[in-house]
Formats: C-alpha cells, sequence, structure tokens
C-alpha cells in the first residue's frame, strides 16, 4: 500500500511543469495517498527516507541531484513536462502516460528498471553515490592532472585532464562524448576513461 510519497519539482516551472504538478496532485488525492512537494534544493537524506515513491517532475537533472540522497531502494518516477526543452533519458512519463503508468505502480505491476551506482571513498571519506559518473582531475578540468592508474597488478603514470567513471546510465552521455562505450543499462559494470 502507498501511503507517504515525495513530488521534487525542477526549478523554475514552466506552464506545462505547473500544470503537471497539478496533474499529479489530482491523481494522488483522488488515491488519498498522503505527499509532500518540495524543490531539489529542498532535497536532504532525512528527507527521502522512508518514502514509498519519489516522483520527479523535471527532467534528467531533478532526478539525478535527488537520488544523489537516497541511499536505499526506493522507487523513482520521472515526469518528463515538457519534452521539448527538458533533457529526459530518465524521465519517459509524460502526462499522457502519467495515470497508466501511476495505476502500474500501485498494482505493484509495472516495471522495474534497475540503476546502479558507484560508490567513492577519498581517503576515509565516502562521497555522495553517483548515478551518473564520478570526475577525478583537476577544478578545473582544462589544466592537466598528473596520477598513478592502478588497475589489479598494473600501474601507470599518466598526463590528462582527468578519469572519468561510469555506471551504465552515465555511459551514455559524458562518458560517450569523450569515447567510451554505451553499456547496457541493466549491466553491473561501470567504466572509467
Amino acid at each position: 500500500m502507498m501511503k507517504n510519497v515525495l513530488v521534487v519539482h525542477k526549478l523554475g516551472c514552466g506552464t506545462l511543469e505547473k500544470k503537471t504538478i497539478d496533474h499529479v496532485k489530482r491523481f494522488l488525492e483522488t488515491k488519498k495517498i498522503l505527499y509532500r512537494i518540495i524543490s531539489p534544493l529542498e532535497v536532504h537524506p532525512e528527507m527521502v527516507k522512508d518514502r514509498d515513491l519519489i516522483i520527479i517532475v523535471g527532467g534528467d537533472g531533478t532526478f539525478l541531484k535527488t537520488a544523489q540522497h537516497v541511499h536505499s531502494a526506493i522507487p523513482f518516477l520521472c515526469i518528463n513536462a515538457n519534452i521539448k526543452k527538458t533533457e529526459g533519458f530518465f524521465s519517459n512519463t509524460t502526462t499522457k502516460n502519467l495515470e497508466k503508468k501511476m495505476t502500474l505502480i500501485l498494482k505493484g505491476t509495472s516495471k522495474k528498471k534497475i540503476i546502479q551506482r558507484l560508490q567513492a571513498k577519498i581517503s576515509v571519506k565516502e562521497i555522495e553515490p553517483s548515478v551518473n559518473e564520478y570526475y577525478i582531475g583537476q577544478k578545473q578540468p582544462y589544466n592537466v592532472s598528473q596520477y598513478i592508474l592502478k588497475v589489479k597488478n598494473k600501474k601507470e603514470f599518466q598526463k590528462s585532464s582527468g578519469i572519468l567513471v561510469s555506471t551504465p546510465a552515465g555511459s551514455t552521455a559524458w562518458t560517450r562524448g569523450v569515447g567510451g562505450k554505451i553499456l547496457p543499462l541493466q549491466s553491473k559494470q561501470f567504466q572509467y576513461v
């Protein structure tokens, strides 16, 4: 039973986004589901904890900003309210199929996509999990980074603009743009470039 939903909407909502948020509110109210609506700036680990579902109204940036604060298996439904202006790799739900997808979620029959995340540590400090990638290099990537890359028993000194380590989801964006391979979304591998 779904009781506690968080709706996160992108900042600077336009008319289409506001209509989509209203559509989501009406649907949740009709089903008597408690919800809270916030902006990505208000998201933090306590806010997402113990939610039955997180609904994103926006694009990939809003999803990624929210996902970095989720540390358990909470399902997301990402709605792209403005497909002409918003990047929507993760947001393939629209107002046209919203009710159908929500009904499937409520019935427990929706098809889930598991998205792998990376977890990194610098010395002993854990970095927030990443859905897409980590960039390791200079603050200004046009400056040269010098480092020793060690993989298993091989190591070599390198100079470059840095290292990009990506998940399968991240392999379709920045990593692909710098020569990486696209990995299937369900893959449990990661890659570095």
